[in-house]
């Protein structure tokens, strides 16, 4: 089989001729490409330093909803939900809604368990043998009878005095939250409607601990031991938060929190055996008396803890980094509180009370 061979058109080549007349017009046109920059010189030495064509910042306007030229496919990784932020649980009253809880609790009358037992301590203030061993045991509460009775002041004043205190104390906590009025519902009928409507030395204790908390979150230990022994002045109980000092500077994971137990330990057995250990027990166990609700209380803080160790660690590590070691610590607790219904419902009900304000800043 051969190749068909079409014949060409000759290419005729044109010569300029070699004239006066070209050669000065060849010579203008050359001079014009220079004064243009277009001369083969020129263009070779800007093809050398050219590196490429700025690209716009193109910008999407804000006025108009997003898209995209992407087709959406069911099969894609579905990306986690997020909480936008732009609409807090009515963020904006949160301040007022706590400033009406405390007008609730302060001005009540004739209201809460501890009510007569209060009244007679301070009708009869000074009299051996009826709430002077207070005196020894919560200085502050001796101070602040003393100074209501050199006053003159009736007895309701106690207790917006202490609910002063708390919810002073306590919305310092709350307000760092995210969501400030989320944490106020949580606590009311866990929290609030127990402690201040009560028992007023522990409500005190409590609030000035949820300012320890944030300094154990800022790690600024000075500020944690001396709300801890404020926090105690007003109740004995808050003395248990003395273990959680060598948590305060470093990362807490496991291993440190089995560590820091151990060497809590004696200290546990030391505050145990003390003189305010002992007065716990004779109060507080094999008395008969049970903590009503204490079961269901202190299993909600159980459960709390178990899904933040099984489910939320890990999350919680990533999106909140500063509060880790506290939530970890807490959640340990929370688990000892529980542990602790077996010996007495009214020692765990009791430190639980403590642990509340983690549960509902978790959640």
């Amino acid at each position: 089989m051969g190749f068909i061979q079409m014949k060409l058109p000759k290419r005729i080549k044109h010569k300029i001729e070699n004239s006066k007349r070209n050669r000065e017009a060849q010579a203008n046109h050359e001079e014009w490409l220079q004064s243009q920059g277009l001369d083969n010189y020129t263009l070779k030495q800007r093809a050398k330093k050219f590196k490429g064509y700025d690209i716009p910042k193109y910008q999407s306007d804000p006025n108009q909803p997003k898209c995209g030229d992407k087709i959406p496919v069911g099969t894609g990784k579905k990306e986690e939900m997020r909480y936008s932020g732009k609409r807090k649980l009515l963020l904006e009253i949160s301040p007022l809604v706590y400033f009406l809880l405390f007008l609730f609790v302060a001005f009540r009358y004739e209201v809460g368990c501890d009510w007569p037992t209060y009244r007679e301590w301070y009708a009869n203030f000074g009299i051996v043998g009826l709430g002077m061993e207070l005196t020894f045991m919560n200085p502050t509460y001796w101070g602040i009878m003393k100074a209501m009775k050199s006053l003159d002041f009736s007895f309701p004043w106690l207790n917006v005095i202490y609910a002063s205190i708390f919810f002073t104390t306590s919305w310092i906590f709350i307000r760092r939250q995210p969501d400030p009025l989320a944490v106020i519902i949580l606590m009311f009928p866990l929290l609030i409607m127990n402690m201040p409507m009560s028992a007023l030395r522990q409500a005190a204790a409590i609030g000035i601990i949820m300012v320890a908390y944030l300094a154990f979150i800022d790690k600024k230990l000075t500020k944690y031991i001396v709300l801890t022994i404020l926090a105690t002045l007003f109740h004995s109980s808050a003395l248990i938060f003395v273990v959680l000092i060598p948590f305060v500077k470093g990362e807490v994971d496991y291993k440190k929190l089995i560590t820091g137990g151990l060497l809590a330990l004696p200290g546990i057995i030391a505050l145990a055996l003390s003189d305010l250990g002992q007065l716990a027990a004779l109060r507080y166990v094999d008395t008969g008396y049970e903590a009503y609700g204490a079961v269901y209380r202190v299993g909600l803080l159980a459960i709390s803890s178990l899904i933040f160790l099984l489910f939320f660690r890990k999350q919680w590590l990533k999106k909140y980094p500063k509060e880790y070691s506290l939530m970890m610590v807490g959640s340990s607790m929370m688990l000892v509180c529980f542990l602790s219904l077996s010996v007495s419902t009214i020692i765990g009900d009791r430190f639980a009370y403590y642990l509340i304000p983690l549960q509902a800043a978790f959640f």
